[in-house]
């Protein structure tokens, strides 16, 4: 999905990861069966992508619009209200993600924080270490990056996590 327009005309682009106005929501019912997968990553993604649906809120209006199955469905605010609601519990401190990938002769490096993102594609791999390396330094001289990894030909180079909470 691309876009979703909500009731009031307005358009949501789902075009990229982090969005302050979307969320993935589990019912209470199924957070045992996405949480106690087999210990991998991958799985667990896999079984919380299997369980999750998605929910936009409009920036204009505060509408919420959730999608369930293929099925649509939107929940008016009573009142103009806060339009934040899918917002990390942070706020505007949310801090975001740097990742750097290099296999095969091709290597990208994304990034996505509350003030700042970007994407570079078809990079050497000199040039994913060196653009990783800036934007690592340019983010946590910020204090505005949760967590970043460096990985070339499947070995990690890199790896921080803010401890700070």
């Amino acid at each position: 999905m691309s876009k979703i327009k909500c009731t009031c005309g307005n358009i949501l682009l789902d075009q990229t990861d982090y969005l302050r106005f979307k969320a993935l929501l589990i019912a209470d019912q199924d957070v045992e069966t996405c949480l106690h997968t087999p210990h991998s990553v991958e799985k667990l993604l896999t079984a919380f992508n299997q369980c999750a649906f998605k929910a936009f809120q409009c920036d204009i209006c505060g509408s919420l619009m959730i999608i369930k199955n293929g099925e649509r469905f939107n929940f008016l605010p009573h009142k103009h209200s806060n339009n934040n609601v899918l917002e990390s519990k942070n706020g505007k401190s949310w801090k975001g993600i740097l990742r750097g990938f290099y296999d095969t002769n091709r290597g990208e490096v994304f990034w996505q924080s509350n003030r700042t993102s970007g994407f570079e594609q078809d990079l050497s791999k000199d040039e994913v270490a060196a653009l990783y390396n800036k934007i690592y330094k340019r983010l946590t001289h910020l204090n505005i990056l949760n967590n970043s990894s460096l990985v070339v030909n499947g070995e990690i180079e890199h790896i921080f996590e803010d401890e700070s909470g």
